[in-house]
């Protein structure tokens, strides 16, 4: 396969698997008041404890004013705490309030009730290796985003596999 036909592929199944999990998922977050990425953003932070400011944007793949701006946001709503860290105090610390935890804990029990039981209905394995499918092109991706950059890009051109045929 060559590379342009697997980036339309990887690129068409990312656009899909994102718009599938923002229809499904989004009805219930929007019961609790808060859209996708502020329920990431709490469940990230669910999972690593408190960050930076800087370590939730890379986390979440976002710009740091971006990640700013949304930590702010949700702080504002009372589910998250800002705190001074006490090695450099020009550094925010951001971690779940009490009512942040509560809130991720039952918006992860209304999933589990939702979506659990089609979960439990499909094979283990098949699971498994949707799983592992997806790390695998994980690590491809780390391998292509890992490649050194020629300096000059416009002097390289490589043919494609119909022109290098003999």
């Amino acid at each position: 396969m060559e590379f342009t036909q697997f980036k339309q592929i990887v690129w068409d199944l990312d656009r899909s698997m994102r718009d599938s999990m923002d229809r499904a998922l989004q009805p219930l977050y929007s019961h609790y008041g808060l859209t996708a990425m502020q329920v990431f953003l709490l469940m990230t932070l669910r999972q690593t404890g408190p960050l930076s400011v800087g370590q939730l944007s890379e986390r979440m793949g976002m710009a740091g004013a971006n990640g700013s701006a949304l930590a702010k946001k949700i702080a504002g709503l009372g589910l998250l705490e800002r705190r001074r860290s006490r090695e450099d105090e020009r550094v925010v610390q951001i971690d779940l309030s009490q009512k942040g935890r509560d809130t991720i804990d039952a918006i992860e029990s209304l999933l589990q009730g939702v979506y659990g039981p089609l979960l439990y209905r499909v094979d283990p394995g098949t699971l498994q290796t949707i799983v592992d499918g997806l790390r695998a092109l994980d690590a491809l991706l780390d391998e292509i985003r890992a490649l050194p950059m020629p300096d000059d890009l416009d002097a390289l051109r490589i043919p494609s596999l119909e022109e290098a045929a003999p």
